[in-house]
């Protein structure tokens, strides 16, 4: 299943939940807003959600649109650009909402975006699905008006992979992570796992944003003696890091990069062989069983 269509059938119940509180104006279409990000750290991954909500809105408006107190009405996708700059997200959610005067609110791209758009929903009492944010800490705020349709928490991630490098006997892990609440707080569950599996944490090394060049934290953590590499950063850093150690000879029996699994990865050719990436969608066991035997 792709992402984009994943995203389509999950949105589908929890909005329509959402928009059932909204009042049946006769023909009027029902506004979501949202922001995308053009440019900067979440550009990529921010328009892949974009074409999942455009799908989402094409499939309804096909069917004749949504119904609300047996009226239908169609969907009217307002978006707006926010470059990946936090603070723009809150001016831009603002603006949806009193000058697009949008029903209700779709989440911009990550943890960091959306904890900012979040404060902005909860002033205006406004509902807001959340399509990506995983962080734990954007939960633990005590919102009242958003709701999460896809991930599961970031404490959770590590468990499947770092087990999966426990039993191919990987015995020291380095761990590197940008410094942005998402992958802080995966970068933290994974120390945390492994220490639980019994595997030795030999580097544990933040680099704030920004950071174009890796070699010094990739050379360290093949000094340190790591057999396993642990990444907790955005796709661009990760691209980047899987380039540095082809073009510097460096490797790791077992390497962690959680957005390895995107298609712009495939951007990166031959130095993403063997590195391990997960889905952050449960696992659906009726396309478990047609992976394995057939439609």
């Amino acid at each position: 299943m792709t992402f984009q269509r994943a995203l389509t059938r999950l949105t589908i119940g929890t909005l329509a939940a959402g928009l059932l509180s909204l009042p049946a104006l006769a023909a009027d279409p029902i506004k979501i807003g949202m922001t995308v990000s053009s440019s900067g750290n979440f550009a990529l991954a921010s328009q892949s959600g974009e074409r999942g909500v455009e799908l989402w809105v094409k499939e309804v408006n096909d069917k004749g649109g949504v119904t609300i107190n047996g009226e239908k009405h169609l969907v009217e996708l307002v978006k707006r650009d926010d470059r990946s700059d936090k603070q723009m997200v809150a001016r831009v959610y603002e603006d949806l909402i009193n000058e697009d005067k949008v029903d209700i609110l779709m989440a911009p791209f990550g943890s960091t975006l959306t904890a900012a758009a979040a404060t902005i929903s909860e002033r205006y009492k406004k509902f807001m699905n959340v399509w990506s944010a995983s962080s734990n800490a954007v939960y633990e705020q005590g919102f009242n008006y958003i709701v999460s349709t896809t991930q599961m928490p970031v404490s959770a991630i590590p468990g499947a992979p770092l087990a999966l490098a426990k039993d191919m006997g990987m015995a020291k892990m380095a761990i590197i992570n940008v410094d942005e609440p998402y992958p802080a707080g995966l970068a933290k569950a994974a120390n945390a796992n492994a220490k639980e599996l019994g595997i030795d944490i030999v580097m544990f090394d933040t680099y704030p944003k920004g950071t174009k060049d890796f070699a010094l934290m990739l050379q360290k953590a093949k000094a340190m003696g790591a057999d396993a590499l642990f990444t907790a950063a955005y796709e661009g850093d990760q691209m980047s890091m899987a380039h540095q150690m082809k073009q510097m000879g460096i490797s790791f029996p077992y390497v962690y990069m959680n957005y390895a699994v995107q298609p712009q990865f495939d951007e990166v050719g031959d130095a993403a062989d063997y590195v391990f990436a997960t889905t952050t969608l449960p696992p659906c066991r009726k396309l478990a069983d047609q992976c394995r035997h057939g439609p």
